[in-house]
């Protein structure tokens, strides 16, 4: 993944700039990973704003009839949160309860 493009979502996050945050999601899947990434943030400045950017998007989605998208994320998360995943059950458990 491009360096300036996790730079580029980091600020965004940092300034709370959620709507950007979705604008650039919707054009380029590149930032929607670079967000995924961001919900493993160790740094809950980052890590909070990504939750809240995720939801965001998550409703844009939804709203805009890409309802296959959000079913895939949540079902993503809820993988991830298995033992066979060898995920961050906590870690995941917060933006999950923040989209429900």
């Amino acid at each position: 993944m491009d360096e300036s493009i996790k730079k580029q979502v980091k600020e965004l996050l940092r300034k709370k700039d959620y709507n950007r945050l979705v604008e650039l999601c919707e054009i380029d899947r590149h930032f929607w990973k670079a967000l995924r990434f961001c919900l493993y943030e160790i740094d809950e400045t980052i890590r909070w704003p990504a939750i809240e950017a995720a939801a965001k998007l998550m409703q844009h989605w939804w709203q805009s009839r890409q309802h296959e998208r959000v079913r895939e994320f949540i079902r993503n998360l809820f993988w991830s949160m298995n033992d066979e995943s060898g995920g961050l059950a906590g870690a995941l458990l917060k933006p999950l309860l923040k989209l429900l």
